[in-house]
C-alpha cells in the first residue's frame, strides 16, 4: 500500500471517498458531513501521512512536516476513538463507525475494505504471524 506520488495520493483518496459514498459531494452531503463524525477527515489524514512517509528523506523540514501530520492524525484518531496506523489498508477504505477500531501496524489489508465499529485486527501473545487479507473484503465487524 505504497503511495509514492501525488497522483497516486489523489486517486487513493478519491477511491476512499467513493467507497464511503462521498464522492462527488452534493451540497446537501457537504453540509451534513460538516456536522457529522468527520470520518472522512481521518481517512484523508491517514493517506497524507502514508504519502509523506514514502517521500521522507530525513532532513529537518521533512521531520517537522512528518511530526505535524502524525500529530494531526493522532488527534483525529483520539477524537473518533480508533487507532489505525498508516500503510495498512489499500485504496477504497470505508469506515462506517470509528468507535473502538484497533489495527496493528503489522497487518496488511487489501483494497476495498469496509470496516465497522469494535473491530480489532492484531496480534495476540506468541502468535505474531498475521494473515494478509485479499482485495474486495466486504465487511470487518465484531
Amino acid at each position: 500500500m505504497m503511495i509514492n506520488s501525488r497522483e497516486a495520493l489523489r486517486k487513493t483518496i478519491e477511491c476512499d471517498l467513493k467507497s464511503m459514498g462521498m464522492y462527488p459531494l452534493s451540497l446537501r452531503k457537504k453540509v451534513g458531513e460538516v456536522f457529522a463524525a468527520q470520518r472522512w477527515k481521518l481517512v484523508i489524514e491517514l493517506r497524507k501521512l502514508e504519502y509523506l512517509k514514502t517521500k521522507y528523506h530525513g532532513g529537518l523540514i521533512d521531520t517537522i512536516i512528518l511530526a505535524v501530520y502524525s500529530k494531526r492524525l493522532e488527534r483525529y484518531q483520539h477524537k473518533l476513538g480508533c487507532e489505525i496506523p498508516p500503510g495498512v489498508f489499500g485504496p477504497g477504505l470505508c469506515i462506517n463507525h470509528t468507535q473502538g477500531i484497533v489495527v496493528t501496524g503489522n497487518a496488511r489489508v487489501g483494497a476495498n475494505c469496509r470496516i465497522n465499529a469494535g473491530v480489532n485486527i492484531g496480534e495476540f501473545g506468541k502468535f505474531k504471524q498475521l494473515q494478509t487479507t485479499t482485495n474486495n473484503y466486504k465487511q470487518l465487524q465484531t
